[in-house]
């Protein structure tokens, strides 16, 4: 017998389906990271970054379908005594975005998105640095293990070159749960540990900008058997 499994994967028109990478600078929300003086305040939000895979699939002119998986880091701070003195809340969790984008009346290649993402809680468990000359611990997670995201956006860029399609989007990206996010932190100051903790939502506008290579040549899995003697 010579052929048990054959398949093949061809990655050169969004109508038949295309596998991309995507790169995702991060904006997060937070407070204003005077966590110690206001206790109604929460960590002050630096920065964010993704990257991962995504799938797309161009349904005529009707709309897109998107679905990825990511890998998030966003980063906040708090602030210890003189501003200068900063400690971190570091949150790295995975994300599985599905996504529906229709065209916009008169704009060709301008997308109204809206989905939803299914995502983790905080992969790393705890941090410890120094504000100063005070040692510190924060933590950071999400009430849930899993928990859904909501999506909103647009795509403002589709291009395509000899080699690649490009695509860039924003996005506003929410959790529907109010105040998701957990943080504690606690600090040794002059002998003393002080602890403070709360709660907040860990929102994020997105720039999404993304590459689906084109390969016009179908790449071909086979599994071959061979051929057996015959004994008669």
């Amino acid at each position: 017998m010579q052929e048990g499994f054959s398949a093949s994967f061809s990655n050169k028109d969004p109508k038949e389906g295309m596998l991309g990478i995507t790169f995702t600078p991060i904006k997060p929300f937070g407070g204003r990271g005077h966590i110690f003086e206001d206790k109604n305040d929460y960590p002050h939000s630096e920065y964010g970054i993704s990257g991962g895979v995504d799938y797309w699939k161009k349904y005529l002119r009707v709309y897109d379908f998107h679905i990825g998986f990511d890998l998030k880091y966003q980063q906040y701070h708090f602030h210890f005594g003189s501003d200068k003195y900063n400690g971190e809340h570091q949150f790295l969790h995975l994300s599985v975005p599905l996504n529906i984008q229709y065209p916009i009346p008169s704009y060709e290649y301008f997308f109204f998105k809206a989905g939803i993402s299914i995502s983790s809680s905080n992969i790393l468990k705890e941090n410890i640095g120094f504000a100063g000359d005070n040692k510190y611990i924060t933590t950071f997670k999400t009430a849930w293990l899993i928990y859904p995201e909501i999506n909103l956006g647009v795509d403002v860029i589709e291009e395509k070159y000899p080699r690649f399609y490009f695509r860039v989007g924003i996005d506003y990206t929410f959790i529907p749960i109010p105040k998701m996010g957990e943080f504690k932190s606690s600090i040794s100051s002059n002998g003393f540990i002080e602890t403070v903790s709360g709660n907040f939502s860990p929102n994020k506008i997105q720039l999404k900008i993304s590459f689906y290579p084109i390969w016009k040549k179908k790449i071909s899995f086979l599994k071959k058997g061979h051929d057996c003697p015959n004994p008669f």
